[in-house]
């Protein structure tokens, strides 16, 4: 699986995924404002009706989905580190004497 690891694509591929999440909140805001309701009301009385029970297994659950990301990071980080090509050292040249 060969993948570009260039920060260029790095980054393009976070602000894509970050133009994703903000186009989903969109959404959802959205779907709020059809249904006659105000988005930050209906987020609050969602947030209101978790119980802690509810709150801490959202919370494992996102530090699970975190953690795997952060290890998919790092198995990549070091895979590029292994398969970076070393440059072969040109061999030394022996000087030629004039004749």
């Amino acid at each position: 699986m060969a993948t570009d690891t260039s920060p260029e694509t790095i980054i393009a591929q976070a602000q894509a995924l970050i133009e994703e999440a903000q186009r989903s909140l969109d959404a959802g805001d959205a779907l709020y404002t059809d249904m006659g309701l105000d988005p930050e009301e209906a987020r609050a009385q969602l947030q209101a009706q978790l119980t802690p029970a509810m709150r801490e297994q959202a919370q494992q659950a996102f530090e699970k989905v975190r953690q795997e990301a952060e290890d998919r990071v790092q198995e990549a980080l070091a895979r590029a580190a292994f398969n970076t090509p070393h440059k072969a050292s040109k061999p030394t040249r022996r000087p030629r004497f004039m004749v």
